[in-house]
């Protein structure tokens, strides 16, 4: 646990400001950046290794970002009928 608290402080401003430009939105992006390490500390036994600690939590918020934008999106259609 400790060991995820120093990836969290160490990666967390980076993280945001990615989603920050994804989303344009700092709402979202501080939502969908809890919402990447909430993920990440899901499947950190899943993460073998082959890249770095850093693309692998990229990957897991652009994913996040996707995740939410196709959400909205389904969320927008009902809402327009």
């Amino acid at each position: 646990m400790d060991a995820f608290k120093q990836l969290y402080v160490k990666s967390v401003k980076q993280i945001y400001k990615y989603l920050f430009y994804l989303s344009g939105d700092k709402f979202v992006a501080e939502e969908l950046t809890q919402e990447t390490f909430y993920q990440a500390f899901k499947s950190i036994h899943r993460f073998s290794g082959r890249s770095k600690v850093s693309t692998w939590l990229f990957q897991i918020a652009k994913n996040t970002f996707y995740g939410y934008v196709k959400k909205s999106r389904k969320f927008e259609r009902v809402t327009d009928i």
